[in-house]
């Protein structure tokens, strides 16, 4: 027989470029010569949405398919639940690698699901009552359904194993790291800028999710010692927290030395890292934490939340850890934050070069060709 050389890649999301948004782009623009060059038929299976946001994504030799279902969220769930299983697009592939927020319909036999985390088994009602009902019941038909799971850090493996513990994985079950762009990063190496007084926090205003307010804290906090230091906050918006972002944004926005940048380009993104005291990333769940990997690639040092696990996984112990117990503590905090003066940022660097998405695409690749 023949060896099946058919490769069926979806690939959605929704609104602006944030994790997901990245994770998809930057895994695909190494991923699809991979495949090319290893002889397979590529059919893409996304939306107009992936296409527009995501200029490094060569379709070049690739069927692109963009079902008009594909163009809203509710819609596109309903396809993938009904629709798609019987399509060609599944019955002839070797592999269909859903990319991120599963929807696996029965029947389907070949799919590899890539599970960015399952926050919603631990923050109550993370999304609403029906969205994380919604989100909470297709993770489930993942975890029976798909031949092949991906976690991106060994965090997100430990919660599938504790919420399914009686789950029989039998090798289903792996860990392939995100990366973050080694060209880039060795560029930005040799640079040895100055650092200004601001702190960082970058990634999705989610008030809640990310727990900003606690951010605030900490900047509060250092600032009433050191006046001369600025906050400056980048990320966009998605439409599930909006309200929430707005009043976050806000009340920021009256607190002195605060700026909220919006969305910014790789670019400017590379140069605020660099010149930035420090990242302040204080999320309690991350399945795996960008904003980490790309501030130590600029050798910018990290603030974090001791209780997400995730950050020891990624910081190998070279973030600066300040639990929520001491958010309160002036004197704690600015004894913390004072310890970055004195970090050698060079080890900052090679940390997060132990990541790349050229070794995480291969991973894929390899999962891909058994």
């Amino acid at each position: 027989m023949d060896e099946n050389k058919n490769i069926t890649i979806v690939a959605c999301y929704f609104g602006p470029k944030l994790g997901v948004g990245v994770f998809i782009e930057k895994l695909l623009s190494y991923l699809l010569p991979l495949l090319k060059e290893g002889g397979y038929n590529i059919t893409l299976v996304t939306n107009t949405n992936v296409l527009e946001h995501s200029p490094l994504i060569d379709t070049d030799g690739i069927e692109v398919v963009c079902p008009e279902e594909l163009q809203k969220t509710i819609s596109s769930k309903a396809y993938f639940l009904n629709t798609f299983p019987d399509t060609s697009y599944v019955k002839d592939a070797k592999y269909v690698l859903f990319t991120a927020d599963s929807v696996i319909g029965k029947g389907v036999k070949n799919a590899i699901s890539v599970v960015h985390d399952i926050n919603e088994f631990d923050v109550h009602n993370k999304f609403g009552i029906i969205r994380t009902w919604f989100r909470k019941r297709m993770i489930r038909s993942v975890i029976s359904r798909a031949c092949k799971i991906v976690v991106i850090s060994g965090f997100v493996k430990d919660q599938i194993i504790k919420y399914f513990p009686n789950e029989q994985f039998d090798g289903r079950l792996s860990v392939i790291h995100n990366g973050i762009d080694l060209v880039e990063s060795e560029d930005l190496s040799v640079t040895h800028k100055q650092k200004e007084p601001y702190f960082l926090i970058v990634g999705r205003i989610d008030p809640k999710g990310k727990k900003l307010y606690e951010a605030l804290k900490i900047y509060q906090a250092y600032k009433s010692q050191n006046p001369e230091f600025e906050l400056k906050i980048v990320g966009g918006i998605n439409r599930f927290c909006e309200k929430e972002a707005n009043s976050f944004l806000l009340d920021a926005n009256r607190i002195s030395g605060v700026q909220y940048l919006g969305y910014v380009e790789d670019k400017e993104l590379n140069a605020l890292y660099e010149s930035a005291f420090a990242t302040i990333f204080y999320s309690e769940f991350e399945g795996f934490g960008f904003p980490i990997l790309e501030a130590f690639g600029r050798g910018c040092p990290v603030i974090t939340n001791p209780a997400n696990k995730v950050n020891d996984e990624l910081a190998n112990g070279y973030d600066v850890k300040i639990a929520e117990s001491d958010l309160n503590n002036v004197e704690m905090i600015c004894w913390k934050v004072d310890l970055i003066r004195k970090m050698d940022t060079e080890v900052l660097k090679a940390t997060a070069l132990r990541f790349s998405w050229k070794k995480t695409a291969r991973q894929y690749f390899d999962l891909l060709n058994d």
